[in-house]
């Protein structure tokens, strides 16, 4: 075991000399023997004992109470006084530097042993307490939630930091409080303060586990979602002295099982919009190759022409309502490229609001950082915030448009990691929405219009909110009944140089080729050869991928092969595209081939490459974009042209 160092602190030289001895004797070992406290002071920092023998009157400016004080402030050593007599202040002195005994001179061996023993054994045991406190006080501070202990009668006698962020008390102000006046709890629905429960524990002597949010009003006003949990505290003989509380914050927990309800719900009616979507685009396909063809049919001055034309520009028109129902079908993948938002804004914002009486008020940052988006899908989202704007100020009024570069911390936006974002704020004077209804407008089919407006369909926010999900952002609302309504929409930040666009290639006229065309529809089968016919091109038309297949296999077998081959990348009960191509790459792996789909989001259509195409039409399509399309994959690109 080893052997406890002491120090001896005594301006008497034949008193220290016997002190000495008697420790030795007594199997100590001694450190130093010193006459002031200056030197006691000096000497305890360098040879550090295990305690320390101080006399209370010394020689010199520091007398034995001055010097244990700071020795035990600056290394934490035990001190036991020697004295032979001291005046009740001295002894008070000596009482606030927390010796941990004292020694009457004259003294024997054996009260010496039994004072430094004591010293000794308490001091280490201290020291014990103290790591453990220590250890407690980190893994306590460690916690996110907010813990909190107060006594029986619910007065706060202990916070940690997250109770203090969570409340915005600080926890020596909070001390001695009641936990109602720190923490206040509100009814989620009724907002009406919730009862202590200090009460109940008291009482029932048993722990609470709160799983119903309540409302903690911030001490400056901010609401957090919380639930808690409530044990007694109790003694050695079992009496309840106090309560410990743990309050943890769920607002992130409520978003994202409210994200995940949007997402359930948008599944159950996705299947059906993917399908309806899928047919809509197959026959806006079937009708604007047909309108084009009864153009070329009819002289221009024909009054039949301009009809067509109206005919035309509804036709193409209706593709955003298809694009729709593919968003709401399967979250509409986006196809995202690094952009500047202010144009993408603007150019949205305008032909919403053109024709009313709501004019726009943009506040465009000049550094607005780039974003990684999709254009057309951001266009929309923007288009249909404004237009609801548009339409909460029937008689007109003003929207704002903001868009600012914001760093966002960690507790900022509870469905945001921390980063740098581009927020877009569109913000209307309408009459506002009620705090009831504002957790459903993402919800499909939701809508405060009448049934009788047939603009109020319910999809367009819940698009929105799909959209901006699927592109890594958020879209939140604030809105107050007779304050107007603002919409949020977070996008993460893209903090790289954007490069230059290329020049577009020099356009040429497509060649003439033979072209084999797959599609289960007859309708869509017809008029896409109709139209490839029209352009000088030989044309065969198979119904299914297996027959597409055979046709090809045999056509190269006889030495007149396909030029290009535009595959239906669905076919209802037979082979589809991507089967097909996988066939026709063995046959031939110099095939060129086209991939067309009604769904424009699908993986092949966004990556036609990865899966062995060329190229692809989005259905619906026209015949300028089967020329372009068709030319570049057989090696040149295209004109418009009236052929």
């Amino acid at each position: 075991m080893k052997r406890a160092k002491i120090m001896v602190v005594e301006d008497e030289g034949i008193v220290a000399a016997d002190i000495q001895d008697r420790l030795r004797a007594l199997g100590y070992g001694v450190a130093a023997v010193v006459e002031s406290g200056e030197e006691a002071e000096r000497t305890a920092g360098s040879s550090r004992p295990d305690l320390v023998l101080m006399d209370i009157f010394l020689k010199g400016d520091i007398d034995g109470v001055e010097a244990a004080e700071r020795i035990r402030t600056n290394w934490d050593i035990p001190v036991v006084f020697l004295t032979a007599h001291a005046d009740e202040t001295t002894l008070q002195r000596a009482k606030i530097t927390a010796p941990f005994g004292y020694i009457l001179k004259p003294f024997n061996d054996r009260e010496l042993h039994t004072t430094v023993e004591i010293a000794l054994f308490r001091h280490t045991i201290e020291a014990k307490l103290k790591n453990t406190e220590r250890w407690l006080s980190a893994v306590l501070e460690s916690i996110g939630d907010a813990v909190v202990a107060t006594d029986k009668w619910g007065l706060i006698t202990l916070m940690n930091t997250s109770a203090a962020v969570f409340t915005g008390w600080d926890p020596g102000e909070a001390f001695g409080k009641p936990l109602a006046e720190v923490f206040p709890l509100l009814d989620e629905v009724t907002r009406l303060p919730v009862m202590s429960p200090v009460s109940k524990i008291m009482y029932e002597e048993t722990d609470i586990n709160w799983c119903n949010p309540l409302l903690l009003l911030s001490r400056k006003g901010a609401e957090r979602l919380v639930d808690y949990t409530a044990a007694p505290i109790r003694d050695d003989q079992s009496n309840i002295t106090g309560i410990v509380w743990v309050f943890r914050d769920i607002t992130k927990r409520r978003q994202a099982e409210a994200d995940r309800l949007i997402l359930s719900n948008l599944e159950s009616t996705g299947i059906l919009a993917g399908g309806i979507a899928h047919d809509f685009n197959n026959l806006l396909t079937v009708i604007l190759l047909n309108l084009e063809l009864a153009q070329t049919l009819i002289r221009p001055d024909d009054e039949l022409a301009h009809l067509l034309e109206q005919a035309m520009q509804a036709a193409f028109a209706s593709r955003g309502l298809s694009q729709q129902l593919i968003t709401f079908a399967k979250g509409g993948a986006p196809v995202r490229k690094p952009t500047r938002l202010s144009g993408v804004i603007q150019e949205a914002v305008r032909p919403a609001l053109s024709g009313s009486r709501v004019r726009c008020e943009f506040t465009l940052a000049d550094d607005l950082w780039p974003a990684e988006v999709d254009e057309g899908q951001i266009g929309q989202v923007i288009r249909s915030v404004v237009l609801n704007a548009r339409e909460a100020m029937p008689q007109g009024g003003v929207v704002s448009v903001r868009a600012e570069n914001v760093v966002l911390g960690s507790h900022e936006n509870p469905s945001l990691p921390p980063g740098d974002y581009v927020r877009v704020s569109i913000a209307d004077r309408g009459g506002g929405i009620a705090k009831e209804v504002l957790p459903k407008i993402f919800d499909p089919y939701f809508s405060t219009k009448q049934r009788g407006d047939q603009k109020g369909m319910g999809l367009g926010l819940t698009i929105c909110h799909t959209v901006i999900q699927k592109h890594g952002g958020a879209i939140t609302v604030e809105s107050e009944v007779g304050g107007g309504t603002t919409f949020h929409i977070h996008l993460p930040a893209f903090r790289k140089p954007l490069g230059e666009e290329k020049a577009p290639a020099p356009k040429v006229l497509p060649r003439q080729g033979r072209i084999l065309v797959m599609d289960d529809e007859e309708g869509v089968r017809e008029v896409v050869g109709g139209a490839l016919q029209r352009m000088g091109h030989e044309v065969e038309l198979v119904a299914d991928g297996r027959r597409a297949v055979e046709v090809y296999e045999r056509a190269k077998g006889l030495g007149c092969p396909f030029d290009a081959v535009i595959l239906d990348l669905t076919v209802r009960a037979g082979v589809g595209g991507q089967e097909a191509i996988q066939a026709l790459l063995r046959i031939d792996p110099a095939a060129k081939a086209i991939v067309m789909s009604g769904y424009a989001d699908d993986p092949v259509v966004l990556e036609p490459e990865r899966h062995g195409f060329k190229g692809v039409l989005a259905k619906p399509f026209g015949s300028d974009s089967l020329r372009k399309v068709l030319a570049r994959v057989m090696g040149q690109s295209a004109v418009t042209s009236n052929q």
